[in-house]
């Protein structure tokens, strides 16, 4: 986790240093997502990485985690299974809460609602011909509701304000709510919630879950708008706004829907991705860097093992005897014996458990 959190923040600075406070390509997102996820699910050791020593912090640290608190039973409680015993509960919790609140949203969200009028159904019929893939989606209006959002994973509603669209305005809109459905937006941003729940404790994942509900938003304008003509992007640049006219603010509005937000520098983020502003080479060049200082964080981190070098104790025994990997072995006699040699010569008679234990410390086992 420690490698994901050095990957949030270091997007965090790159995106405000590149402009636009932190609305950057929703590529550089998802590839830290799948980043930081690769990372968590395959936390491997290679043989061939380099191990750094430390023999000052770490091994304190250790010291500190590993040191018996108490015991339950003739079970002994240290650090680490009092953090894991809180990690796990406070995650099983948020989860629980999580499964319950989104039922209620669910079930909440048509209390009140009516079946759109046949109006915008025949405008959403137009939208989905449009696309090749169709879905089933459903209309409703909600008088209590300030502007439109999209709610949903299989039981997919669009939930549309009682105001008094024109067949444009809604056409945009309905299309805008469809487009986050075909790319499967708020099953990413429920993945997003379930990360953010399971390391509640990192405060981190929750500058990325707000980084990138922003950028979902944009990534669906360009889409929507990508072959469009500029009168076309226009037009629907007008529909945004009049939907977000009379929205006073997104407090009420569920993470999981996909609801319009009124930030005004958003706003501006948004309408220079869709009339298309030119990019700078600032721009190429702070995604190049990030880009290239997550591979390098990834490799980095696979490629070294951080581990505590505790010294052993010098030894007072006038005859004691020092020995490593590198002046020692250990010999299987063709009778199934293993013999411990030092410095070439025979010690000790060893049993199988102590000479795979050595073999696994770096230790080479003779076969005779």
């Amino acid at each position: 986790m420690a490698w994901c959190t050095l990957l949030i923040v270091l997007t965090c600075f790159l995106q405000k240093q590149g402009g636009g406070r932190r609305y950057g390509s929703i590529c550089i997102l998802t590839a830290m997502y799948a980043l930081c996820i690769l990372r968590i699910i395959l936390p491997l050791d290679f043989t061939f990485a380099v191990v750094i020593p430390d023999s000052r912090i770490y091994p304190n640290i250790y010291r500190w985690l590993t040191a018996e608190r108490f015991h339950i039973g003739e079970y002994p409680i240290d650090l680490v299974k009092i953090l894991l015993f809180i990690w796990a509960f406070g995650s099983s919790i948020s989860l629980i809460r999580y499964v319950f609140s989104y039922r209620d949203i669910m079930r909440s969200a048509t209390v009140g609602a009516v079946p759109a009028d046949e109006r915008v159904e025949a405008i959403l019929r137009q939208v989905a011909a449009e696309e090749r893939r169709k879905l089933k989606v459903s209309t409703y209006v909600l008088p209590r509701i300030e502007s439109p959002y999209g709610l949903g994973i299989f039981r997919r509603m669009i939930l549309l304000p009682n105001l008094d669209y024109s067949d444009e305005e809604l056409y945009y809109i309905l299309k805008h709510e469809y487009t986050h459905f075909l790319s499967y937006d708020i099953l990413m941003k429920q993945v997003v919630m379930i990360f953010c729940m399971l390391f509640w404790w990192n405060p981190a994942v929750y500058l990325l879950k707000r980084d990138f509900d922003q950028a979902v938003e944009i990534k669906c304008d360009t889409f929507v708008t990508k072959k469009m003509s500029k009168a076309e992007r226009t037009a629907y640049l007008k529909a945004i706004l009049s939907s977000l006219h009379n929205q006073k603010s997104t407090a009420g509005m569920p993470y999981v829907s996909t609801s319009l937000s009124k930030d005004d520098e958003f706003i501006k983020a948004r309408f220079n991705a869709v009339m298309g502003q030119k990019k700078s080479k600032r721009y190429y060049i702070m995604n190049a860097c990030v880009i290239i200082c997550y591979t390098l964080i990834i490799l980095f981190s696979y490629l070294t093992i951080l581990q505590p070098q505790i010294a052993a104790p010098d030894s007072s025994e006038p005859r004691a005897v020092e020995f490593g990997s590198d002046n020692s072995y250990i010999l299987h006699t063709k009778d199934n014996k293993y013999w411990f040699f030092i410095d070439g010569i025979r010690q000790c008679e060893i049993d199988e458990e102590a000479a795979v234990f050595f073999e696994n410390n770096n230790f080479v086992i003779i076969e005779e």
